[in-house]
């Protein structure tokens, strides 16, 4: 994907490794991860890119904190951030497994 911007200047598509996205979703079809699972996980991984406007790749601690707080200042669910955690805690600790 390439990146892009919108009339506001915000990134509408954001670059993330396809290498990563693979890996990631092979390993959800391995653990038999249920379809909503995975689909929720790959938006975890879709907001965080948006939220950075860059891939989430290499995504520091604060970072990740950062994206914590906005979802917390928007608004988001308890429930909604809980699923957003622990889809990036997936995605990002199996690529720190690599």
């Amino acid at each position: 994907m390439t990146s892009g911007s919108d009339a506001a200047g915000a990134p509408d598509r954001v670059s993330v490794s396809l290498q990563s996205v693979t890996l990631g979703l092979s390993i959800c079809h391995r653990r038999k991860f249920e379809p909503k699972t995975q689909s929720s996980y790959l938006r975890a991984v879709r907001n965080l890119a948006v939220f950075l406007a860059a891939s989430p790749d290499a995504a520091s601690a604060k970072d990740l904190r950062r994206f914590k707080l906005h979802m917390v200042e928007q608004g988001t669910s308890p429930i909604t951030l809980n699923a957003t955690i622990s889809g990036l805690k997936f995605f990002l600790g199996q690529l720190a497994d690599l």
